[in-house]
């Protein structure tokens, strides 16, 4: 019996043991060690090596997680704190290989629907008044719910826009993009290559051999050995575009030469 009897030593209780390094608390082979008695494991913890800690825990220092992670915050948000300017949330993959690090947020929806949104990145800050205001956010949303290969998502880039959300651009699962040139709030299709100025530029780029500008373009992309490789779909929306222009070309040609003749 140790202290006030409330830790005991022995098979049937909690006990320390300490090897000169390092001080191990014990307890019944099965059985989870419990700080409180708040609440019981809401998540099968089933040994000893197992702990529930059940109300606040605060820690002053570093915190390592080696092992999965998993954070409930119930209905409300999960906070990560920083004062350090530009500071925030850092993540490094360690696997020495090709594969990118990935972030993968789901929505567990009993009844998706087209028009859901699955994840929304948000920027917020504080107006003149002191009042905290949304900004902007960016949506990964659902297009078509549709099972059996028929699913569909899109993305939409949404600006505050005179103190009113305004959906400023979007691209759908065809890669249709449209955007609101003109500020009025609704989006409009815009075509990849719908400027003379663009035909202009990807001539300069291809007879100066420009890469840099075709990368900007989205046309090239250029691999971490510093070789480039064409991007097909663009390109070959670069090129249809072009045969669309040329040809609304030609018609308003036509239609001004006929005036001229008229007259």
């Amino acid at each position: 019996m140790l202290g006030s009897g409330l830790i005991e030593r022995g098979s049937a209780g909690v006990y320390f043991l300490n090897d000169g390094t390092v001080t191990t608390i014990m307890g019944i082979a099965g059985d989870y060690i419990r700080i409180g008695d708040a609440t019981t494991t809401g998540h099968s913890l089933s040994s000893e090596d197992d702990l529930l800690v059940t109300n606040d825990l605060e820690v002053d220092g570093v915190a390592y997680l080696d092992g999965g992670c998993t954070v409930d915050a119930g209905a409300t948000d999960a906070g990560i704190y920083t004062t350090g300017g530009w500071r925030g949330l850092y993540l490094q993959r360690t696997g020495d290989d090709n594969a990118g690090f990935r972030i993968k947020i789901h929505l567990n929806s009993a009844s998706p629907a087209a028009g859901d949104t699955l994840v929304s990145m948000m920027g917020t800050g504080k107006d003149d008044a002191a009042a905290t205001q949304e900004y902007g956010d960016f949506r990964i949303m659902i297009e078509d719910e549709t099972a059996a290969g028929g699913h569909s998502g899109k993305m939409e880039w949404h600006n505050f826009l005179n103190g009113g959300d305004n959906t400023a651009m979007t691209l759908s699962a065809a890669g249709i993009l449209s955007v609101d040139e003109t500020g009025v709030g609704a989006a409009a299709q815009v075509d990849l290559f719908d400027d003379y100025d663009d035909a202009l530029m990807l001539k300069m780029g291809v007879q100066e051999r420009n890469h840099d500008l075709l990368v900007e373009m989205g046309v090239f992309s250029q691999k971490e050995d510093g070789r480039y490789m064409m991007n097909i779909q663009p390109m070959t929306r670069l090129l249809a575009g072009g045969i669309y222009q040329n040809r609304a070309m030609i018609d308003r040609l036509e239609r001004e030469l006929a005036e001229i003749k008229r007259g």
